[in-house]
């Protein structure tokens, strides 16, 4: 095994566990958010979180944003757009339904993702990480810990919003490697933000200060699910294939549960724990199919690669690339025949 497999697996190893965090810090957000709805209006709370994420990230690196090529600021703007589909519509829902069952709901994407990339490019992933999907969806099952969960309007715009999500990862699969993750985080958490706010503005009651419990519930967000969360998403998508990807990140389901049944929104049960564990092996069993092959970290000829590995096969024109703004370096690897995004 030579030195730079070693380091390659190193740096996939470290976007795995990203993404994991990211998924842990998105699950807690569920409680978050549902405290927040309930002490201000859903689309204010939404706008001011994700512009307090921007500035944050737009005044500690001004020099990156600013740089960003018109095609990769089209890019990251069409991120912000699904992002903020997906947000919009699944505030809907939570108001009407509880957070565990919501952060269930919303990580079905884990399904949807592999089936959009199938779909549209004929590659489907390999026999371990569709078993590890399987025993993921089977677990997040056994995590709606209600008696009988009653199928409503809730339910319908957080199931809605999870097709958003999972657009999302894939948008993000293909900008990623080409966008600097701070830049890319900053705009696409600008956009989301600004739409918010318009909408805030149209819809709900005016308000100038929301008072410092809420100020201090959307600092809290925009620092820990904005900030840190989309910027190790953003970093570890370069190195981590869609699939995969969004495999570690809807372990978000485990923590909506074990935050919303620490704060009396849901009950725990031995089905529950029983959901943990497959949850669990389904995310062994997938990563241990993703790294099982030595030498290569790229997927097989029937799997999904990463966006940026099947530009031949993308969701957009490939002429769009010049505008993204390729490095000589991306563009000398991407001509030898090797992964743009240096995995």
């Amino acid at each position: 095994m030579t030195s730079r497999t070693i380091s390659c697996r190193r740096t996939r190893l470290l976007a795995d566990s990203a993404l994991v965090f990211a998924g842990l810090i998105w699950g807690s957000s569920f409680v978050v958010h549902k405290f927040a709805i309930g002490i201000m209006p859903p689309m204010f709370y939404l706008g001011a979180r994700f512009m307090v994420a921007c500035a944050v990230l737009t005044l500690v690196f001004h020099r990156r944003v600013l740089s960003l090529t018109w095609g990769q600021l089209r890019a990251s703007a069409t991120v912000g757009l699904i992002l903020f589909a997906g947000f919009a519509i699944q505030m809907g829902g939570l108001v009407r339904t509880s957070p565990g069952l919501a952060g269930f709901l919303s990580s079905l994407y884990v399904v949807l993702v592999p089936l959009i990339l199938g779909l549209w490019t004929g590659r489907w992933p390999r026999l371990g990480v569709a078993a590890g999907i399987t025993l993921v969806v089977c677990g997040m099952g056994l995590l709606m810990v209600s008696g009988g969960v009653a199928f409503g309007l809730g339910e319908m715009l957080t199931l809605i919003a999870t097709l958003f999500w999972a657009l999302h990862v894939l948008a993000v699969g293909r900008t990623a490697p080409r966008v600097d993750p701070f830049a890319l985080s900053a705009v696409q958490l600008g956009l989301a933000g600004l739409l918010a706010m318009v909408w805030s503005l149209l819809t709900e009651p005016p308000m100038l200060f929301p008072g410092w419990m809420s100020l201090g519930t959307i600092l809290y967000a925009a620092l820990t699910g904005g900030v840190v969360g989309y910027v190790l998403m953003m970093w570890a998508q370069r190195h981590t294939p869609p699939t995969e990807a969004g495999l570690l990140v809807g372990l978000e389901a485990v923590a909506a549960l074990a935050f919303a049944v620490a704060l009396g929104y849901d009950t725990v049960s031995p089905r529950s724990i029983l959901g943990f564990a497959i949850i669990l092996a389904g995310t062994t069993v997938s990563q241990l199919s993703s790294h099982g092959r030595t030498g290569t970290l790229s997927e097989g000829p029937v799997a999904i690669a990463p966006l940026a590995q099947i530009e031949e096969h993308s969701l957009a024109p490939a002429v769009e690339d010049e505008g993204l703004g390729e490095s000589p370096e991306v563009a000398a690897r991407v001509s030898a025949g090797l992964p743009a995004d240096h995995r």
